[in-house]
């Protein structure tokens, strides 16, 4: 072990016991908070973990075993309804963020794209092509 090793524990299990600690997982929200505040920083660890996650998937047991996780996960009814619920939330957010600011004749012309199998933001994008155009 490190001489600087102060628990006496690995790594794991030393973040596990002090994460189990009230005041210290507040503290480090704290900080990862202000550091996301930053936009570079997010980025760049928004790209470490998308390329970690990426290298983890390619490994065909990593994946395996994720997808058995998974499927556990949403056999489980009352994680499945939470899931639904928040899957709702978040699509009328979404849907909200994209539509909040459109007359009723670009609503439903937006809602036809979308029917047509445009994404959000190509069928506002469209929608709002037509609106100048015109």
């Amino acid at each position: 072990m490190n001489p600087k090793n102060k628990t006496g524990l690995c790594r794991s299990c030393g973040m596990r016991k002090l994460n189990a600690d009230p005041e210290f997982a507040e503290a480090h929200r704290e900080r990862m908070r202000k550091l996301h505040a930053d936009p570079e920083f997010a980025e760049a660890h928004r790209e470490r973990a998308s390329e970690r996650m990426r290298k983890l998937h390619a490994d065909p047991e990593f994946a395996e075993a994720h997808r058995e996780r998974m499927r556990k996960l949403h056999a489980d009814p009352e994680f499945a309804e939470a899931h639904r619920e928040r899957m709702r939330k978040l699509h009328a957010e979404r849907r909200d963020r994209f539509t909040g600011d459109l007359t009723a004749t670009q609503l439903e012309k937006f809602q036809t794209y979308q029917s047509l199998g445009y994404s959000m933001p190509e069928a506002r994008a469209v929608v709002l092509r037509e609106g100048a155009a015109a």
